[in-house]
């Protein structure tokens, strides 16, 4: 009687493992042939679940292997992914930076050239003003001057008008 467990069938085509076990009954009849065909068969169980379970254990070990090293490539992955993410991050930082750093230039030229532009208008308002004064002042001159002349006339007239009150009164 030949027994082939299906278990190392499936083995031998999944490893590649020839291990066929063709064990051999005696060709008396009887018990004894029997029981010897069933130790036989016991024992290429046995055999056959043990094979079977260090298959079990060295694929489970082969798959923990490749489940290690899929997670490690993952973890490769995410670790490249993640410094990509902080180099672009990094940019548009030095970006916004940049943008920052060129918005204050141009706020500080603005800022500069409307003080210059403050200062010629101021400059040019004074330079009108003390004008004005100036003007103001020699018309002020000019009129004290006609107010002295006025009076000087009106006070040689007062005396041309005593000296002939002085000369009427005489006269009587």
């Amino acid at each position: 009687m030949r027994i082939v467990p299906s278990i190392l069938i499936a083995l031998a085509l999944m490893f590649g493992v020839s291990a066929t076990i063709t064990p051999t009954a005696s060709a008396a009849p009887g018990d004894a042939a029997q029981g010897a065909g069933a130790k036989e068969a016991d024992a290429a169980k046995n055999k056959g679940k043990a094979e079977a379970d260090a298959a079990k254990k060295e694929g489970k070990a082969k798959g923990d292997a490749a489940k290690a090293d899929a997670k490690a490539d993952a973890n490769d992955a995410k670790a490249k992914a993640d410094a990509d993410a902080q180099a672009r991050k990094e940019a548009q930082l030095a970006k916004v930076e940049a943008r920052k750093a060129e918005a204050k230039a141009r706020a500080e030229a603005s800022k500069a050239a409307r003080k210059e532009r403050l200062h010629k208008q101021e400059d040019k308002q004074h330079a009108s003003r003390l004008k004005e004064l100036e003007a103001r002042r020699a018309r002020s001159i000019a009129q004290h001057e006609r107010t002295l002349e006025k009076i000087a006339g009106a006070k040689a007239r007062e005396e041309a008008r005593h000296e002939k009150r002085g000369a009427q009164i005489d006269g009587l």
